[in-house]
């Protein structure tokens, strides 16, 4: 009798502690846990926050980083599917590393493949993943990148360019062709070489139409009109 009356004291204890912690409270908590080693102790921290928070989507990046902490594929699978705005949860760039090498060994390669571009156009700093594609997934067709990649990278590139961060720009599409290699598409390279006469460099321009001429030089004498209008930012106001 006095013992479950000790039991029953200690968890109306326990459930007050908990009562009226924030998410961040937990995800500090958990996320101290993990970086230590004690990934059960870190688990149960994010699972009680998940039942108190069951919509917030960075409990479920914890859980993600503790999953691939674990090696447990089915787990961040669930988890990265509750998520819909990966730039809010910051995701380091070894989530995405890291869960596309567990799709890799289980031959899900354009899954993978999805992964590492959302990483690419997610993270700030992206270098590691750009050359984990260049080195380890090699793009050698377009059909490797499924039509939502290649969505996300147009975006990518769009972004910066409707912002008008032409240095950006140039960026993202030099970073965007690093993953198409030599199947890179048309666009990216013409608009590579406008972006580049904007900012005044214009034998880099020169240098990238020029190749393009060469390149296509068979498709451009087959061509009806012989050329082709190209819009790099419109905004209702100008255009380029």
């Amino acid at each position: 009798m006095i013992k479950d009356k000790a039991i029953e004291t200690f968890h109306k204890v326990k459930i007050r502690v908990y009562k009226n912690k924030s998410v961040n409270y937990y995800l500090e908590k958990g996320n101290n846990l993990l970086e230590t080693g004690k990934v059960n102790k870190a688990y149960r921290v994010f699972k009680r926050c998940l039942r108190d928070f069951p919509t917030d989507e960075k409990i479920h990046a914890s859980i993600i980083k503790y999953a691939l902490q674990t090696g447990k594929l089915d787990l961040v699978n669930v988890h990265w599917g509750k998520i819909d705005n990966f730039k809010k949860v910051n995701l380091p760039a070894d989530a995405y590393i890291n869960y596309a090498k567990m799709l890799q060994k289980y031959n899900d390669l354009q899954r993978a493949m999805d992964i590492l571009i959302l990483g690419v156009t997610t993270c700030s700093d992206n270098k590691e993943i750009l050359s984990v594609i260049s080195e380890q997934m090699p793009i050698e067709t377009n059909d490797q990148i499924s039509n939502k990649s290649k969505k996300l990278l147009d975006e990518f590139v769009d972004q910066a360019i409707q912002n008008r961060d032409w240095n950006m720009s140039i960026q993202r599409i030099e970073e965007v062709c690093s993953i198409y290699k030599q199947n890179v598409q048309f666009k990216y390279q013409i608009k590579l070489s406008m972006l580049y006469q904007v900012v005044g460099s214009h034998r880099q321009a020169s240098h990238i139409l020029n190749r393009l001429l060469h390149k296509y030089s068979e498709e451009i004498l087959e061509d009806e009109k012989g050329y082709r209008k190209i819009v790099l930012y419109d905004n209702g106001e100008s255009r380029i």
